[in-house]
């Protein structure tokens, strides 16, 4: 998929000026701006941002073309993997997997997280609406929740108001997953 082209689009659709959406998201004119040239792939945070601003979903935004025939069971083939850059600022783009599973219009959001050794969502803690919860199945996670720092490991859970600023990241040296639910309060 093409992000900026995807996020002109939905902007567009929402009668948003870039500027507009700045203001609404708390992300930069130019960082919308360097999104939607390609120039710059966005974090998962700033994404959400935006994507919360526009009051839409990750899983509403890399919608493609949903199963009709099986609306309620998504094969592996079929669940929209979504890859995310850590930072802007020459991080390798391949560090983390989302794979969202679900319906776009479901109140919940499944994701299924891959974080490869050394990576994180976010360089810094960051906060977007709802509310989400989850569990290691494999590898430890460092998970920061306002001013508490928490390792866990397979087998360890997490759920919390998406308000609060947080972060995830891969402190060991092999791959990390999470399966985690996120729902919009919006």
């Amino acid at each position: 998929m093409n992000i900026g082209d995807r996020l002109r689009e939905v902007r567009k659709a929402n009668n948003y000026s870039q500027r507009q959406l700045a203001q609404l998201s708390g992300v930069t004119n130019g960082m919308i701006s360097l999104i939607e040239q390609n120039a710059a792939s966005p974090t998962v945070s700033s994404l959400t941002k935006i994507l919360d601003a526009l009051h839409m979903s990750l899983a509403d935004f890399f919608a493609t073309n949903p199963s009709i025939d099986q609306p309620y069971i998504y094969r592996a083939k079929e669940q929209i993997d979504i890859k995310a850059a850590n930072d802007l600022h020459g991080a390798d783009d391949n560090n983390i997997t989302y794979r969202v599973i679900g319906s776009s219009k479901a109140p919940i959001e499944m994701i299924h997280e891959i974080y490869e050794p050394s990576s994180d969502d976010a360089q810094e803690l960051y906060t977007h609406d709802g509310f989400e919860a989850g569990m290691v199945v494999e590898g430890q996670i460092e998970v920061t929740i306002e001013d508490k720092t928490y390792i866990l490991g397979e087998g360890d859970g997490f759920s919390f108001p998406s308000n609060l600023p947080h972060c995830f990241r891969n402190i060991g040296t092999v791959r990390a997953r999470i399966v985690s639910a996120a729902m919009m309060t919006k």
